[in-house]
């Protein structure tokens, strides 16, 4: 908030009115005309039905499933994770907007961000020299893994000799400071002696490059067979690293975009440069962790369909599970390779490229590619195969896959077609009927939501309606939620309660957009009635809440009357 206050009002709304928020959101998000607005999937949130509104009048942007609102800064800090200041930095510079000096918070948060990603990029030039002092000792290995100099000088490939203040002693003559090392996790403080020591010992190292090609951290791969030391280690989170945001050689890949349909999603460093070496370019590797939300919306960004390329060990199998589940939700196609007799896409690539490209060319749908696996392996029975992928078939938008992946199934275990239609429906009912449970009790709190969201919006449009809600409502007793009663106050105290967008809280802030677009539901001449209704909804929320019968119970009791009536009638 406090980055707000660096400006003077004027300065934000004038940015603001000469940018486009349609042309920014569309980088990232495919829209599409709908009335006065733009719709298309939330990329905040996974989603197979467009709840994601775009108002270009207004310059904000609203989630109806997840929430998530703002304008053109916040939708920029919150997808890019930068700074208010930052993401108003850039703006203006799109729109030739010159920004005045911001009370001194310029060179300060420029300071900020360049000592870390400084003392990062130091630190890889420092690994990268190691490569070339000790690089006699290296060969045997350098070699036996492939690594030429191409390759090693386009991913910056360094080495962390085996000492414990190497990196230390070096990089604090190059100016940077103990603070900024620990902060990027490139040493670490002994508990007892209170000493700094260095990370990576005696390890290659991989640099870890954001989307803009910064450094943000490191990953190293141990050079002999200490079984007590990880095969990998990988730089901790920080401010700059994600590893749930971050995937290893997008950056290199994005280049490639345009000349292919398919991302190429593979386990490890030296997998993802193995393929690059080999020209398949349309890679990148996960970092340790199965593909995330994030990651679905990075990817989403540049490409429609993924190629999971997973080893077929137990961690691998989970791995690609959680990651089709991932990627399917966020509404991208999904095809499977699991690699068998124990290869790897580094030695595979270099020992067969004709029948790896093969391999890639003809990917299955990664459902059927997980069954195929299954059944040849024989690490599970038919019926342990149909538990297993029930989960993932469900995931499936498309009926039609799901009912060529029904076929398959059939094809390649003893159940027919039809057996595994009628399961999987009842497996279906099961899960509506457990998510339908206590859907009543709510039905109250979502109708007194939508009753206050109602006259907020109203008293933002009509300063008469305004005055009629400060009367009849100024008593936080008569809002269900202590957002709304904020909001209220917000709606009270200010002329154009949008324009303080960006020096509220987020909570705060998505209340406010969602009252926004309501307001485009009214019709004026319907005011009234929408206002009485509403408060009429607030002032009867406390009555005991009595839930419609069903027909059923209805027509039970119809019967039970007409058995007594005609009891009595007999008794005459």
């Amino acid at each position: 908030m406090g980055q707000v206050s660096q400006f003077q009002p004027n300065v934000i709304s004038d940015v603001k009115e000469r940018a486009d928020i349609v042309d920014t959101v569309s980088r990232y998000v495919r829209l599409k005309k709908s009335g006065n607005n733009f719709t298309g999937l939330c990329p905040f949130h996974s989603e197979k039905t467009p709840s994601f509104s775009v108002n270009p009048g207004k310059n904000i942007f609203h989630c109806f499933g997840c929430g998530e609102s703002g304008d053109i800064f916040s939708f920029l800090m919150k997808i890019e994770n930068i700074s208010f200041y930052q993401s108003l930095k850039n703006v203006a510079k799109e729109v030739g907007y010159e920004l005045p000096e911001a009370k001194g918070f310029d060179k300060k948060e420029k300071e900020k961000s360049d000592s870390e990603y400084d003392a990062l990029e130091k630190a890889a030039k420092i690994f990268h020299n190691n490569l070339g002092k000790y690089r006699k000792q290296l060969d045997s290995f350098l070699t036996e893994r492939g690594l030429d100099n191409t390759t090693i000088e386009a991913f910056r490939i360094g080495f962390a000799p085996e000492s414990w203040d190497a990196l230390l002693h070096e990089i604090r003559r190059k100016g940077v400071k103990d603070e900024e090392l620990l902060k990027s996790g490139l040493v670490k403080k002994g508990e007892k002696t209170g000493k700094i020591y260095d990370v990576f010992r005696n390890r290659l190292i991989f640099p870890i490059e954001n989307l803009n090609s910064r450094v943000v951290g490191f990953g190293g791969r141990i050079l002999t067979d200490d079984k007590k030391q990880p095969k990998y280690l990988n730089s901790p989170e920080t401010s700059l690293y994600r590893k749930s945001k971050i995937l290893y050689g997008l950056n290199k890949a994005i280049k490639e975009a345009n000349n292919a349909s398919s991302l190429l999603i593979v386990e490890g460093y030296m997998d993802l440069i193995a393929l690059h070496q080999f020209g398949v370019k349309n890679s990148a590797a996960v970092l340790g962790t199965a593909l995330t939300d994030d990651h679905a919306r990075l990817i989403k960004r540049h490409w429609n369909s993924v190629i999971l390329m997973f080893d077929g060990d137990a961690a691998g199998l989970r791995a690609s599970e959680k990651s089709f589940l991932t990627l399917c939700n966020s509404g991208i196609n999904v095809l499977g390779i699991i690699l068998r007799d124990g290869e790897d896409p580094d030695s595979f690539i270099r020992k067969d490229k004709e029948s790896f490209l093969k391999l890639i060319e003809n990917a299955k749908p990664f459902v059927k590619e997980l069954i195929s696996y299954w059944k040849e392996s024989a690490q599970k029975d038919d019926k342990e195969i149909i538990k297993g992928i029930f989960p993932l078939v469900r995931s499936l938008s498309s009926s039609l896959d799901r009912s060529d992946t029904f076929r398959f199934l059939a094809d390649v275990t003893v159940y027919s077609e039809e057996d595994l239609q009628r399961e999987f429906g009842k497996t279906r009912k099961e899960e509506y009927s457990s998510v339908n449970q206590g859907i009543s009790s709510q039905n109250k709190d979502s109708l007194t939501d939508k009753a206050v969201k109602n006259i907020l919006s109203i008293m933002i449009s009509s300063s008469s309606y305004k005055k009629k809600g400060r009367d009849e409502l100024n008593n936080k007793d008569f809002f269900n939620n202590e957002i709304y009663w904020r909001a209220f106050q917000l709606i009270l105290g200010e002329e154009k309660p949008l324009e303080k967008i960006n020096e509220i809280d987020s909570d705060l802030r998505n209340v406010m957009v969602a009252i926004e677009f309501m307001l485009e539901k009214h019709n004026k001449e319907d005011f009234e009635r929408i206002y009485t209704d509403s408060i009429k909804t607030l002032k009867n929320r406390n009555k005991p809440f009595v839930p419609k019968l069903g027909v059923n119970k209805i027509n039970d009791e119809k019967s039970e009357r007409y058995r007594l009536l005609k009891e009595q009638l007999s008794s005459l």
